[in-house]
């Protein structure tokens, strides 16, 4: 292996070890944070953690500031898709989190942009076996089939903004935190909107004891997971960062079924092999790897 594909690899492992920091910190936070800020209004405590991570971020980025929108304008049609992508992410998850479970939802959000990826990727072996887990999922949750399309379309909402935040990146020449800083702009306006709409201004005040909650919500549910997720997705590609999240569903099924001591063996073991028939290829070259054999291409690089 020469010294460029040393490197290339170097940083795909870096990438590889925060997509699953970001996965164990995903799993926790829907099962430790799942009852956290129940007395915030959903619409409201959006508006909230996207006016914070605007700032958090701006905050972080602002010696790039005008580099920043100098790119944002030259590349708007890039930025409003993704923009747009996320913002109807946001939408179907709130409508399908309050019409179905927490673990139906989680399954089949994550299960559903790696189905995504294996379509694109032309991984149709492993789509069908997506396909498969997704379906054996629904049919054991008893759910109607729209609860099933309105979560699968969430997952390739989100997709969507994978992609279309990489090629964004790619095409203004902007790090993962400059895109962060810049990517809820829109659903900021959008939940301002909808409480300009809905609710007066008195509507946005909170009580002292949810400040709190409001306070680990912006970091656990909003900050933390977007620095992570897109410096993770620029560092090893969305096919493989989409694969690699299929480990969430998992792993918040084995910690909430540790936490309740209730455990849904049936619905754990679809998703289950879903997720091992997914990460079979990323398994055996860590194995590969760790047993000094001669490792294979780097998989899912660039904006694929």
């Amino acid at each position: 292996m020469d010294e460029r594909q040393q490197d290339k690899a170097t940083v795909f492992a870096r990438g590889q070890v925060l997509t699953l920091v970001y996965i164990a910190l995903t799993a926790g936070s829907q099962v430790f944070l799942n009852h956290v800020g129940g007395g915030i209004p959903i619409e409201v405590a959006l508006f909230y953690m996207s006016g914070a991570a605007c700032l958090v971020f701006g905050a972080w980025e602002w010696r790039r500031f005008r580099a920043n929108h100098r790119a944002l304008l030259q590349h708007w049609r890039s930025w409003l898709t993704f923009s747009l992508a996320f913002v109807l992410n946001w939408i179907l998850s709130y409508f399908s989190v309050t019409h179905t479970s927490a673990e139906f939802f989680v399954a089949v959000f994550f299960l559903s942009s790696a189905l995504c990826s294996c379509l694109r990727d032309g991984r149709f072996w492993k789509a069908a076996a997506v396909m498969l887990g997704l379906l054996s999922v629904w049919w054991l949750s008893g759910f109607e089939i729209q609860l099933l399309a309105s979560a699968m379309a969430a997952g390739g909402a989100m997709y969507v903004y994978y992609i279309g935040s990489l090629k964004f990146s790619q095409a203004s020449g902007l790090g993962p935190i400059s895109v962060v800083s810049m990517r809820c702009y829109l659903l900021f306006l959008c939940s301002a909107a909808y409480l300009l709409v809905h609710r007066d201004a008195g509507g946005l005040a909170l009580e002292r004891g949810t400040l709190l909650d409001l306070a680990v919500l912006i970091v656990a549910n909003m900050v933390l997971p977007s620095f992570l997720s897109q410096v993770s997705l620029q560092l090893v590609g969305v096919v493989t960062f989409t694969i690699m999240n299929s480990l969430i569903p998992v792993l918040a099924f084995v910690m909430n079924s540790c936490l309740s001591g209730h455990w849904n063996l049936a619905m754990l073991a679809s998703v289950g092999i879903t997720t091992l028939v997914l990460n079979l290829d990323l398994l055996m070259q860590a194995l590969r790897r760790r047993a000094g054999w001669p490792a294979q291409a780097v998989p899912g690089a660039g904006s694929r």
